[in-house]
């Protein structure tokens, strides 16, 4: 990320009525995240400020949350931006339902590994019934 980009991102968060040792905390945060999940630094900006807002989490846990995501993407079938989108769509309501963040990501790990095997079985499926049936594989 260039020293433009990073002074972009503090200054989304100053927008956000944040303090500057704030603005830095989350900057210096989203823009590792956004290295790690190869993401603009404007997506990782709103994905972790949706998850510490829905979660009511303090600047100081920026890094945690960003650090969560990105080990349960390396040790489970999903990817950081798809873990802290579909966070980011939850996050408040599993709040007010009094989960954790941790439960709550958790869940969502498991969802979206199971998702994933579900496609594979439905396309290995649909690859043996064309076989059977003598027909072309079209999948696109």
């Amino acid at each position: 990320m260039t020293s433009t980009e990073i002074a972009n991102m503090t200054t989304m968060y100053l927008q956000q009525g944040k303090t500057l040792e704030d603005a830095l905390t989350l900057t210096e945060a989203a823009a590792k995240a956004a290295r790690i999940a190869g993401i603009s630094g404007e997506e990782s900006i709103n994905l972790l400020t949706n998850a510490m807002n829905g979660f009511q989490l303090a600047a100081s846990e920026a890094m945690e949350v960003s650090d969560k995501f990105a080990a349960l993407a390396a040790s489970a079938a999903t990817n950081y931006e798809e873990l802290a989108t579909a966070l980011s769509k939850v996050a408040a309501q599993a709040n007010l339902a009094g989960l954790s963040m941790d439960f709550t990501l958790g869940l969502l790990t498991k969802g979206i590994e199971t998702t994933r095997k579900i496609m594979r079985h439905n396309v290995v499926i649909y690859y043996v019934n064309s076989l059977n049936l003598g027909n072309e594989l079209a999948i696109a």
